[in-house]
């Protein structure tokens, strides 16, 4: 039996050893999979070849209730292991451990909190890759008396919470089947968590989520039936007013709520667009982009296309005849091309601009009287239509002009030569290159300003958040020439799309975010594992740790802010769409959205390798995560890089593995001031301390980017009485104190009165501070092997011989983990 952690109460449900058989009604298992024996204990484990699983099921008394699965697994290999029911999102988490992080070999503990939706539930292990094996020594689970509230949070600090990328998911995780379930399961967790802020979609990929006047709107859900866990899609056209239910829950609660919008498409442009490529080549106006091959960008030529419910029930018919699904006719005339993926929409014309500004509007005038609600978050992606994503993009008749007009510059190309769009991109990328990526820069900004005083005019702030994933990866791909060294720096790639990232550091009333993730660069949609080739296995962590283009930029702005993103892998297996009949019990249950009912509903599986599951119906897409301390690393590292003002972090579901983690980090950024702190010194590696004077107060913090403890010593100017921010317990009487970073934590203070900061030391452990500086020397003089050529290489040689003179450890470790290096380490060991 695993117990539960002392903060909690409740009492034990089941427990299973993971080295024992039990009977098939309660286990099952993929073939190949075997007990091991070894120095750590027994537990069991998948092969080495992918998609293989065992599991186990279990029955609780009260569905209802929260619950914890107390979870033990080693960490004595390399492992991506996925945690989930095997049918929905309820008890979903995952884990890898080495690569990237040092095996400690030890025992791992994963305390889940989960909602269950049936009272009779399973828990299922199954590995990813090829070479990383699944493995757990068991489980325990306990039903919780309650989730405890973390006290004593004030409504001033900083944000901290929970960000979703997809809005689909709702009847799919927290054992709910309805909005306000999955709703008030929510609220639960931030408040026992210690979370103040929830960023969700309210217009995702084809328009809004809610019933908008402005734009068309549609919604639509996946559902686990509580009855018997088969999986339903659920549709309307008509959705309720959620986004106000939410609203109004969140102002009782002292929540904060952010509106988030994957605009690829609005349905008024998508309605009325040209895309008829020979009427534009004769001169017929179109505020679709124009390529630089001459192709108009009819399509987001993603995987976007479909979720539109006007698309569905004729897809449905489609798909169960058999059709090629690329064939398929989608809604407003919406075609796929192969010339690559991109905004459909040029963000520089005025009906474009129109459109996107009344729908903010809207937005605004609509949820703007809440005091929960504050401000509006723009998802820049690869195809969002507030930018042009790239170079590739922008050659129409109507930016082309307005270029020339505004610059006094006729490229004397005709204007009805069916070729000009291909003419005007090699003319404006070779004579004009630099005053074209200017002048689109400010002509966006000055568009994205106008979003801005909307949103300010009603006291909202307006986030714009630019992904790595996907953006980046699908614009200029994964190759050796899109590598940190190789391609082109964060700041300088959005440049390239249109979005200059230091003058809107520069606008008042912009927050602007970097997303992070941990995981794509491990797991993608790919099963290579072991074997993934060095170029996709990298390119995520090097634009997070080593690019500090943008870390630099979010540094010096006034609200910077931090998504992390925990990706997710998809394993579809035969994914089976089929019509619903009428004579099945639970449709009436779960046709209900909201307060109303679907307008089309029909049933969904995956399919995969039989191998004892108990349910027909599955699915498996699941987050993954870094092995104990590493979760809070970007946390951590936002903080101590560019003292950002907020965090959130999530993806396709909550992640409530690592409630102890967000709790203790979450206690001390919270309740720091939401401004900007001023550095103390000139070094945010491994240790960063920031002060801020404000309201008789001195207010300081020290954050440490490392997986091992430092000690800090903190000199004032006078005695003091010194105290712990959260908490308010005074830890000290004196002019000078000294305390432990544990790895990746934070720890901020206040003194009273008028005390000055005189400077801090730090002190590590010798035989650690050895092996950096013996890791980084051993890297420095591969990386100055003459021999061996790799891009970028020279540049951070450089760059790897000042951080060894100023000991930046937390630079030094990313550096001798990057693409970079692991290409040196190849060919150095051929040679």
């Amino acid at each position: 039996m695993y117990s539960l952690p002392k903060e909690y109460k409740g009492r034990l449900i089941c427990h299973f050893d993971c080295g024992l058989d039990y009977p098939p009604e309660m286990f099952f298992q993929s073939e190949g999979v075997e007990v091991k024996n070894t120095a750590l204990g027994s537990y069991r484990e998948t092969p080495n070849t992918p998609l293989k699983r065992f599991g186990y099921r279990f029955s609780v008394e009260n569905p209802k209730k929260p619950h914890m699965a107390v979870i033990a697994y080693p960490d004595d290999k390399r492992r991506f292991m996925c945690i989930n029911d095997g049918t929905s999102y309820d008890l979903t988490t995952g884990v890898f451990t080495g690569d990237l992080y040092p095996i400690s070999n030890t025992v791992k503990v994963i305390n889940n909190i989960f909602w269950p939706r049936n009272n009779d539930c399973s828990l299922v292990f199954s590995n990813h890759g090829e070479g990383e094996p699944a493995a757990a020594f068991g489980f325990s689970v306990y039903e919780l008396e309650s989730l405890p509230v973390q006290e004593g949070y004030g409504e001033e600090g900083r944000s901290f919470g929970i960000q979703y990328e997809d809005p689909c998911s709702q009847a799919f995780s927290e054992g709910a089947v309805h909005f306000k379930d999955w709703l008030d399961r929510h609220i639960e967790y931030m408040h026992h968590s210690g979370q103040n802020r929830f960023v969700y979609p309210i217009a995702w990929y084809h328009g809004p989520q809610f019933p908008s006047e402005t734009q068309p709107a549609d919604t639509f859900d996946w559902v686990e039936s509580p009855v018997d866990r088969k999986q339903y899609t659920r549709m309307t056209l008509h959705p309720d007013d959620w986004v106000e239910d939410l609203l109004s829950r969140f102002d009782k609660e002292n929540l904060e709520f952010v509106a988030s919008m994957t605009m690829l498409r609005l349905g008024n442009l998508m309605k009325d667009m040209n895309i008829d490529l020979e009427s534009i080549k004769l001169g017929k106006p179109t505020y679709n982009n124009m390529r630089k091959n001459g192709q108009v960008q009819s399509c987001t030529n993603d995987w976007t296309c479909e979720y539109n419910m006007r698309n569905f029930p004729e897809l449905l018919k489609w798909l169960e005849d058999g059709k090629d699904q690329s064939k398929f006719p989608y809604v407003y005339g919406e075609k796929r091309t192969d010339s690559g993926v991109g905004p459909m929409f040029n963000p520089l014309h005025p009906t474009v601009q129109k459109q996107i500004l009344e729908f903010v509007s809207e937005v605004v005038q609509r949820y703007g009287a809440h005091r929960s609600f504050k401000g509006i978050s723009i998802n820049v992606w690869h195809a969002t239509i507030i930018w042009f994503s790239s170079l590739e993009l922008g050659y129409d008749d109507y930016t082309v002009s307005l270029f020339e007009q505004e610059n006094g510059i006729d490229l004397e190309i005709n204007a009805v030569d069916p070729c000009r769009f291909e003419k005007r991109y090699d003319i404006l990328t070779d004579k004009h290159r630099e005053k074209w990526i200017k002048w689109r820069c400010e002509k966006l900004t000055e568009f994205i300003c106008k979003m801005r005083d909307i949103t300010n005019a009603a006291g909202l702030t307006l986030t714009l958040n630019f992904w790595h994933e996907p953006s980046r990866g699908l614009i200029i791909g994964r190759d050796a020439d899109a590598q940190y060294g190789a391609a082109e720096k964060m700041t300088e790639y959005l440049r390239l799309g249109g979005i200059d990232l230091e003058a809107l550091s520069k606008e008042d009333g912009i927050k602007l975010s970097i997303e992070t993730n941990l995981l794509r660069d491990r797991g993608s949609h790919a099963l290579d594992g072991v074997f993934a080739p060095i170029e996709s296995i990298r390119i995520f962590h090097d634009l997070a740790f080593l690019d500090d283009s943008w870390t630099k930029v979010l540094g010096e702005s006034d609200a910077p802010s931090t998504f992390i993103f925990n990706c997710w892998i998809e394993r579809w297996g035969k994914h089976v769409s089929y019509s619903c009949t009428e004579n099945e019990e639970q449709l009436e249950e779960v046709k209900r959205m909201y307060n109303s009912k679907a307008e089309f509903i029909y049933g969904q599986n995956c399919l995969y390798d039989d191998d004892g599951f108990w349910w027909e119906s599955q699915t498996n897409i699941v987050p993954l995560f870094p092995v104990y301390p590493y979760y809070i690393e970007p946390n951590v590292f936002a903080l101590a890089k560019y003292d950002t003002l907020e965090i959130t972090r999530g993806g396709i579901c909550n992640d409530k593995a690592h409630t102890d983690q967000m709790i203790d980090f979450g206690r001390a950024f919270r309740a720091l001031p939401k401004q900007k702190f001023d550095l103390v010194g000139k070094k945010t590696d491994p240790v960063a301390v920031r002060q801020l004077k404000a309201e008789g107060k001195l207010y300081f913090y020290a954050v440490n980017t490392e997986p091992y403890p430092v000690s800090v010593t903190i000199n004032l100017n006078e005695t003091t009485k010194i105290s712990r921010l959260w908490s308010k317990e005074i830890i000290a009487q004196s002019d000078s104190f000294t305390f432990i970073l544990d790895a990746f934590s934070l720890e901020s203070f206040f003194a009273e009165g008028d005390t000055e900061f005189v400077g801090y030391t730090i002190s590590i452990d010798a035989d650690i501070e050895n092996a950096c500086l013996k890791a980084a020397n051993d890297l420095l003089e591969k990386l100055k092997t003459k021999s061996v050529s790799v891009l970028g290489k020279e540049e951070l040689a450089d760059r790897v011989e000042t951080a060894i003179a100023n000991k930046e450890y937390t630079f030094l470790r990313h550096a001798g983990q990057s693409y970079i290096a692991l290409k040196v380490n190849e060919a150095c060991n051929k040679n």
